[in-house]
């Protein structure tokens, strides 16, 4: 092989490895907006009910709940159950008594 052909690929593969990030974006055209992601498209929106009394407190999706506790008790709550306390469940349905497990569990953070 000539020393050409050897370095032509070795150089296009430095470069490839050394600047993966400086390709240039494209702005979307005015007047046109980026349709919108999946997950950005729906909220699912849970009957939400308190812990340990099991009463009804709204239907609401988990971000607004989550906004809702928060303002009340002054402290972080959110779905990751370490360190928390749990305060609500969220359930798909609104039967009573509970015909399915709750599909999301609330946790304050004292």
């Amino acid at each position: 092989m000539n020393r050409l052909s050897i370095f032509l690929p070795a150089l296009a593969l430095a470069l490839a490895l050394a600047l993966p990030g400086t390709a240039t974006t494209h702005e979307p055209v005015a007047g046109r907006t980026a349709a919108p992601k999946e997950k950005d498209r729906f909220q699912i929106v849970y009957y939400w009910y308190t812990y340990p009394a099991d009463t009804y407190n709204d239907h609401e999706s988990l971000v607004v709940e989550e906004l809702e506790w928060w303002i009340i008790l002054l402290v972080p709550v959110d779905t990751n159950p370490t360190g928390g306390t749990l305060i609500a469940r969220g359930y798909l349905t609104n039967a009573y008594p509970h015909t399915s497990y709750a599909s999301e569990y609330l946790y304050a953070h004292y």
